[in-house]
C-alpha cells in the first residue's frame, strides 16, 4: 500500500492504493500530525461500516 496527501478543503485527502483499488479519506490536520502520516508512508485501513460512501 502506498499513501498520498493531498491538502483539502478543511482537512487532509489521504489516498491509499491497495489491490488495485484507490481508497480517499479527509483526515484532519491534527490527525495526520499525530499519526505521523507522510506520502509514501505504509499504512494500515480500517472501516467503519456506517462511514463508507460508494461513488
Amino acid at each position: 500500500m502506498r499513501m498520498n496527501l493531498e491538502n483539502g478543503q478543511g482537512g487532509v485527502l489521504v489516498t491509499v492504493m491497495a489491490g488495485g483499488l484507490t481508497f480517499t479519506s479527509s483526515v484532519t490536520r491534527e490527525s495526520v500530525t499525530k499519526l505521523e502520516l507522510m506520502p509514501g508512508s505504509s499504512v494500515t485501513l480500517l472501516f467503519k461500516a456506517t462511514a463508507i460512501r460508494w461513488v
